[in-house]
């Protein structure tokens, strides 16, 4: 055997050991998160704290079961903070600045959307 070739078969075998190995570090970070997966951050909030966190969204909740388009601002007013209000929606093209832009995507979506209703 040359040295050529023994040169090649060597790069060859670090390639394939290197990549066995990135192989095998992907599969067993695979398998830890499944194992043991990351805790969500909202479930270890202390009670007080987490229904603070919540009692907005079930106040929002409660207007879009109620579907009323004239209760669009008082809803605003319970729920949002109208300082800067920017929402985003499922659409790229569903950007709401503003209070009056807020107000019509609620009226739009209690108008126009089928029920909508999420539990907390």
């Amino acid at each position: 055997m040359t040295y050529d070739e023994i040169y090649r078969r060597r790069t060859f075998h670090i390639f394939l050991l290197a990549l066995l190995y990135i192989l095998f570090r992907l599969w067993l970070e695979s398998r830890r998160e499944r194992i043991a997966p990351g805790k969500i951050i909202g479930e270890t909030l202390p009670a007080e704290l987490r229904e603070d966190a919540l009692r907005p969204l079930k106040q929002l909740n409660a207007y879009y079961e109620k579907r009323d388009a004239e209760q669009a601002d008082t809803c605003i007013d319970e729920t949002m903070l109208t300082e800067k209000l920017l929402i985003l929606g499922t659409n790229p093209r569903e950007i709401f600045h503003g209070r009056e832009e807020a107000k019509r995507l609620l009226q739009g979506d209690w108008k126009y959307w089928g029920q909508v209703g999420t539990r907390f």
